[in-house]
């Protein structure tokens, strides 16, 4: 296999002039993702409606997040961990600096524990207060998933957490995933999350500057998958694989494409049946 260095990376591979110019489909995969990507045609797409800045996260960035979780090798990334991280009753933040002041210090007195860099997803939810002085208050907690972890103690956690607010006793938790395949689902899970707690509604529920609802720590670290190309001659190809997929056979008829993006079992799906027809997958940069 060729040196990093000198393979392409995702955005090289699907902008690259020989499939747009020859008519060819272009593939991209890396671990349960799976992108697809039709040259240009006559036929044009409807545009989404404008976002409105700073008023709530969108479709867009939620399915970023998804994308990023499939593409990790949950097989090879070793044990994960749950964490919940509570505000104490006093306040939470009041500024997003001061929010992102709050996980990184959180987070390098874990790294300093573990004694090395270690990646994490971390999301904000929001949630009636239950009790105390703020009963009824929408009121903010961080949910974590802790990737290639095996054990930080829970007196550990909730001690670093506490002294960050300057708190004596703080509510928080951590446990360990009972498999590879929970710690995806809890990630996915809260990304498509809906309803007062969702990540589209969480920044409206915060009367200050809003901030990001979600986010990765060390994202460069991640154990992701070796991304692979498929460069497809055969329209038709497209077009059998298409009707595998639910309304992509009505939308490629309507608007002339078959462009999509594959998430989980879909998309090794999808795969399989590249390898079936002996296409030849491309390394690609990570």
């Amino acid at each position: 296999m060729p040196s990093q260095e000198k393979l392409l990376s995702r955005n090289q591979f699907m902008q690259s002039n020989d499939g747009v110019e020859n008519k060819k489909t272009l593939v991209y995969v890396q671990g349960n993702t799976l992108v697809c990507k039709q040259p240009k045609l006559m036929f044009h797409r409807p545009s989404p409606p404008a976002r409105v800045m700073g008023t709530d996260m969108s479709d867009k960035s939620r399915f970023n997040l998804l994308k990023t979780i499939h593409s990790i090798n949950w097989e090879d990334q070793g044990k994960c961990l749950f964490c919940t991280l509570t505000y104490p009753e006093k306040g939470y933040y009041s500024t997003c600096r001061e929010a992102g002041q709050h996980r990184s210090s959180f987070w390098r007195s874990i790294e300093d524990y573990l004694g090395k860099k270690v990646p994490a997803f971390w999301r904000i939810e929001w949630e009636d207060r239950k009790s105390g002085v703020n009963l009824g208050y929408l009121w903010p907690h961080y949910h974590l998933l802790i990737v290639g972890v095996r054990y930080i103690p829970h007196t550990l956690v909730q001690d670093k957490w506490a002294a960050i607010h300057g708190v004596s006793h703080i509510h928080t938790y951590i446990d360990d995933c009972h498999s590879r395949e929970d710690a995806a689902l809890y990630a996915a899970k809260y990304a498509a999350k809906t309803g007062v707690c969702s990540l589209a509604s969480a920044p409206n529920h915060n009367t200050r500057p809003r901030g990001r609802s979600w986010g990765i720590l060390r994202k460069n670290i991640l154990p992701v998958e070796q991304p692979r190309g498929y460069v497809i001659d055969d329209p038709r190809l497209m077009q059998e694989m298409a009707v595998m997929v639910p309304r992509l056979h009505d939308y490629a008829a309507q608007y002339g494409n078959v462009t999509f993006t594959l998430l989980g079992k879909s998309a090794k799906a999808m795969e399989g049946i590249l390898k079936e027809r002996g296409i030849d997958a491309i390394p690609l940069r990570g």
